[in-house]
């Protein structure tokens, strides 16, 4: 008896060690998804013409999303982007967390791509207007600086 116990007691501190372990990590470890660029979601065939025209359709005529994104995927595309900014080869930035992360527009979710305007809210951008366009899929995108096009993202689980 003696020993079944001390081999459930063991059995229950591997398993508590284990789970703190797990439990504890950083935001930094956590990546739950990949961000793409429309192009790259068209060329895969993750995004159709129709989905393309639909999301023009509420970038360009500013016309916002009908429903709102769900809280914990929005929570998990924040934490994916502030890490892939931490960890960007040519300009990281080091600090930056989820919470300094703006989820800006939501345009639907298109299979397993949600369709995101984002960007970090203490970067630091010039003012000025400069139209710039994209065109995918014979789908035109317009946006007031070519800044925005990076920032117009699919993530995808």
């Amino acid at each position: 008896m003696r020993k079944f116990l001390g081999l459930v007691l063991t059995g229950m501190l591997l398993f508590c060690t284990i789970f703190s372990i797990v439990g504890c990590r950083e935001e930094k470890d956590l990546i739950e998804g990949s961000f793409y660029s429309l192009e790259e979601a068209y060329e895969n065939g993750w995004l159709t013409e129709e989905n393309l025209e639909d999301i023009a359709g509420y970038h360009n005529n500013g016309i916002q999303y009908p429903e709102r994104l769900n809280e914990e995927i929005l929570v998990r595309i924040k934490t994916d982007w502030a890490k892939k900014l931490r960890e960007d080869k040519t300009n990281p930035i080091s600090n930056v967390t989820a919470d300094e992360i703006n989820v800006y527009k939501y345009y639907g979710t298109y299979g397993d791509c949600v369709v995101i305007m984002l960007d970090y809210s203490l970067a630091e951008y010039p003012a000025e207007y400069i139209p710039s366009t994209i065109e995918i899929g014979g789908i035109t995108f317009n946006f007031s600086h070519p800044r925005y096009i990076s920032q117009l993202v699919i993530w995808k689980s």
